[in-house]
């Protein structure tokens, strides 16, 4: 399934906007890479206007459909950041993710725990790999 794109405003900083994929349990973020890379994952909780609980949320990392890392999400608001289009939920605080991947062909899948929830995902590199 392909992933909506969603502009996020940061407040502190003049026109500031950057694209991130929405992910769900459904809808994964799909990475392919071929040679060692270092990996930055920026992940923000989506909430919405009835639940600011600040409850976390489990983002797992897939190999060939087993989970390899499993790291926990804060579901706090963010106070710096703001959606550009949506009007239905609200950004979560950034989470920075640092993550190492071995030599060699691989595909990893982002996605979350919870059937129920979304959250928003930008993956920064250093070689090239391709995405889905």
């Amino acid at each position: 399934m392909p992933l909506d794109t969603v502009r996020v405003k940061y407040l502190n900083k003049k026109n500031s906007i950057v694209k991130f994929h929405r992910i769900t349990n459904e809808k994964k973020f799909v990475l392919n890479t071929t040679d060692t890379t270092q990996l930055k994952i920026i992940i923000k909780a989506e909430l919405d206007f009835k639940d600011q609980s600040g409850k976390p949320i489990i983002l797992n990392v897939k190999e060939k459909g087993v989970i390899v890392k499993s790291y926990k999400i804060s579901g706090e608001k963010s106070q710096k950041t703001e959606y550009v289009d949506e009007k239905k939920l609200i950004p979560g605080n950034s989470n920075v993710i640092y993550l190492s991947l071995p030599k060699g062909a691989h595909t990893y899948e982002f996605s979350l725990e919870d059937k129920k929830k979304s959250a928003l995902i930008l993956i920064e590199y250093n070689t090239k790999i391709k995405t889905k």
